[in-house]
């Protein structure tokens, strides 16, 4: 448990300040379709991934036990009620197709060159949907 406190502890930190920033956009959002008069449904949730399955799993069962983890209740919190809202959701990535790691660790050339060929192909399509390119 000693080690994986601290892991959680900040991941529920990392979480926060994305929940916070997704609430943020998506409110930006439906300003502006309804300032444009585009009135639609509820949006579905932005998907936020994660690799590390015991994060994903307290995160969507909002429950976290410990004596350890009083000081990350609030922001634990804020991003399982955004779940249960439907406002986000929290979807396993398995690491060696997690195209964050590109940024955040050393990985061998071939590891790196496919998820930066992964990449490529993410934007490359987010771009042939865009209806302003």
């Amino acid at each position: 448990m000693k080690t994986v406190t601290p892991r959680v502890s900040a991941l529920a930190g990392c979480y926060n300040e994305a929940s916070r920033g997704c609430v943020w956009l998506r409110d930006v959002i439906q300003h502006i379709r309804g300032s444009c008069g585009i009135i639609s449904d509820k949006e579905p949730p932005t998907v936020l991934h994660e690799d590390n399955a015991a994060c994903i799993a307290q995160l969507k069962e909002g429950y976290m036990k410990g004596d350890r983890t009083k000081h990350i209740l609030l922001k634990f919190f804020f991003t399982h009620d955004l779940q249960k809202s439907g406002d986000i959701s929290i979807q396993q990535v398995r690491s060696c197709e997690n195209l964050a790691d590109l940024f955040t660790k050393s990985l061998p050339n071939s590891t790196f060159q496919r998820l930066d060929q992964d990449q490529e192909t993410n934007e490359s399509v987010l771009q042939s949907t865009d209806p302003i390119h």
